[in-house]
């Protein structure tokens, strides 16, 4: 719900408003801001308390779409205020929020997954350091380097002196814990067992995750093979049988054949929208006269903004407006948020109380994605069909008229 509102509130932001507004669409844009910060939350909890993998799959597109976001909208404020801090007590105040809400999440999994380089980072910090160690003992046990002595302002031993400082920077390290402790500022040593528990169940969530992810990549390679094993021979039929019925009907309506789209251009994607005959008879027919009128509206268009610019300026209104970019995370976002509501809004929990995958769903995709890879080997095979079916029709066509042989 909460991400269907900020959807809705998208396309009001790409209106342009007059500077003189600038306080209120400033302030727009600080809420819509604050409150995918707090999505983005949201949705790092999710992901990380998560255990079944296809739900898993969308929340991780939603959350990094969500994060790209809140850095557009940083962006966007940066630019309307032309500065890098921004003011929002009042937005805090109006929003019910707290300073902490300004915090920008790290995503816990982006800690997870560079665990092992940043282990990797720790044991060679730890090597450098163990190979320093010699060195600055020999140092401390000379005499100070001038120049050091200079700047640090010691004519003696620096090393007993940095020693010193290291103690007493630690005792009173102590005496801080100790003094929280007594007021009541940080929780004592015996809440240690009960963070160890959370901990626990924490890899015990991890691990089962990995479990059933592991589970669903080896079901992914099994449904796939399976789909073409029973399924693609009869995709692939059904396919060229809908081409040359097009080859066909384009024949009869148009007195040729048809141009087979091209690969970039989806390939035979483009056969089948949803286009009447007649819009295809058009299409082939007069494709001249088509685009001369699309450069006819694209110049009335043109036409009418200078004009209103023109009107704009005669009025004494401002020409510069506020409004926001378009932004690259928003279809994405929309995808996601349809994909929630198409198939995982209304589908019950309590059919996979294990949190395993829907082999539904799976059979679903998969086969949409083999239908991709079957089409892409189809075109090749009826483009070479397509001409091979010009020429024999070009040949019986051109071939003269002979009257039978009489007995």
């Amino acid at each position: 719900m909460t991400l269907q509102e900020l959807l809705d509130q998208e396309q009001p932001m790409l209106q342009p408003v007059p500077t003189r507004e600038w306080q209120s669409f400033q302030y727009r844009l600080s809420s819509l801001y604050l409150y995918y910060l707090g999505l983005l939350r949201g949705f790092d909890i999710l992901y990380d308390q998560m255990v079944q993998p296809q739900k898993r799959r969308l929340l991780r597109r939603l959350l990094d779409s969500v994060a790209g976001r809140v850095l557009e909208l940083k962006d966007e404020m940066v630019r309307v205020d032309m500065c890098e801090w921004h003011c929002l007590d009042h937005v805090l105040r109006d929003l019910g929020l707290t300073p902490a809400d300004l915090e920008v999440p790290i995503p816990k999994y982006f800690l997870l997954e560079q665990s092992s380089i940043l282990q990797e980072r720790e044991l060679m910090l730890a090597e450098i350091l163990s190979r320093m160690e010699p060195v600055a003992f020999q140092e401390a046990t000379q005499e100070p380097h001038p120049r050091r002595s200079a700047v640090c302002g010691v004519s003696g031993p620096v090393f007993p002196q940095v020693w010193k400082g290291y103690l007493q920077r630690k005792h009173t390290q102590y005496d801080r814990q100790t003094e929280m402790e007594f007021i009541g500022m940080i929780p004592l040593p015996d809440t240690v067992e009960h963070v160890s528990v959370a901990n626990l169940r924490n890899d015990v969530r991890r691990s089962r995750q990995t479990e059933k992810e592991e589970e669903f990549q080896m079901a992914i390679a099994k449904t796939h093979d399976a789909l073409r094993e029973t399924e693609g021979p009869d995709i692939k039929e059904k396919m060229k049988e809908q081409i040359r019925q097009w080859f066909i009907e384009c024949h009869a309506l148009t007195g040729r054949f048809p141009n087979y789209p091209d690969e970039s251009l989806g390939g035979s994607n483009q056969i089948f929208s949803d286009k009447t005959p007649e819009q295809v008879k058009m299409e082939l027919e007069n494709p001249v006269q088509e685009s001369t009128k699309k450069e006819d509206k694209n110049k009335e268009k043109e036409k009418e903004k200078k004009k209103a610019k023109e009107d704009k300026t005669k009025k004494g209104e401002a020409d510069t407006m506020l409004k926001a970019l378009p932004s690259k995370f928003i279809p994405l976002i929309n995808a996601g948020h349809e994909e929630y509501k198409n198939v995982w809004k209304n589908r019950p929990d309590h059919l996979y109380p294990d949190q395993s995958f829907d082999p539904k769903a799976l059979r679903a995709e998969k086969r949409k994605e083999l239908e991709q890879e079957i089409r892409k080997q189809v075109d090749e095979l009826m483009r070479q069909e397509l001409k091979n079916l010009r020429l024999a029709v070009d040949r019986e066509e051109e071939r003269p008229f002979k009257a039978p042989k009489a007995r």
